[in-house]
């Protein structure tokens, strides 16, 4: 079950500084983006542009 605030720094402070954690059109019961925490973010359709798996692994094919 997801909880409302979406996000856990295991802990430790820091995490919120090092780590990025954001969400793309989540829809259901448990969509509730004004409850999450507030270094949670919500990307817009130009932002998840920036995400493609060209974008991320950088030309690496590990099933190749």
């Amino acid at each position: 079950m997801i909880k409302p605030e979406g996000w856990d720094h295991w802990g430790k402070e820091s995490n919120k500084q090092t780590a990025y954690y954001a969400e793309y059109k989540n829809t259901g019961k448990g969509y509730q983006p004004k409850k999450r925490v507030n270094w949670s973010h919500q990307l817009s359709d130009e932002e998840v542009k920036e995400y493609s798996l060209e974008n991320i692994f950088r030309g690496w094919k590990p099933f190749e």
